[in-house]
């Protein structure tokens, strides 16, 4: 699997200088694991963090995706 940040205004990570950061990862069914994306906000407010995940990155088939919104004060 690949799970991917999608690059954002006003949010620094390695995903900021490409559209995105990808890990990938192995998981058994009904399995979970831990993804972390380092981040630094730049400004202050909502900014929309959103992950995806898909089978494989050639493909693109989107298995998830998740959007919250992170509040910088």
């Amino acid at each position: 699997l690949v799970v991917e940040m999608k690059q954002v205004d006003g949010l620094c990570s390695p995903g900021s200088a490409s559209s995105s950061s990808t890990v990938r990862i192995s998981l058994e069914q009904q399995s979970s694991q831990t993804v972390t994306f380092p981040t630094v906000p730049t400004v202050t407010g909502q900014i929309p963090i959103t992950i995806e995940v898909y089978d494989d990155e050639e493909s693109k088939t989107k298995v998830a995706s998740i959007q919250k919104m992170l509040l910088v004060k």
